[in-house]
């Protein structure tokens, strides 16, 4: 199956999808800076912190390799969702609502 994160991000933080390919695109000239950087510095592995994990990227005069290590949140939440079933994005849209009906149900009383 098949799931696009920006169409996703956009519908959770209304940002429109234009403007996200344009960060997007600008991550992309991040990444490639960094393995012109590591290349530059003779080193033919990037390494390149996401945030979300790390991306390794190999240099060879045949081949580019790549190599994804995710962070420690989204190993742990992943494994959570596997293991127990738990979905953090319906928990947090769930924790959310709440809020906001009982922000608006304060006003009242």
């Amino acid at each position: 199956m098949k799931f696009n994160i920006k169409k996703e991000l956009s519908t959770l933080t209304t940002i429109s999808p234009s403007v996200l390919s344009k960060l997007f695109d600008k991550e992309i000239w991040c990444i490639s800076n960094a393995v012109e950087q590591s290349l530059a510095a003779q080193d033919n592995i990037a390494e390149i912190d996401l945030d979300i994990g790390t991306l390794y990227i190999q240099v060879s005069e045949e081949t580019i390799r790549y190599k994804f290590i995710p962070s420690p949140l989204l190993e742990k939440t992943v494994i959570n969702t596997v293991s127990s079933g738990h979905n953090s994005l319906i928990a947090s849209l769930e924790t959310s609502l709440v809020n906001k009906i009982t922000n608006t149900y304060k006003d009242f009383f």
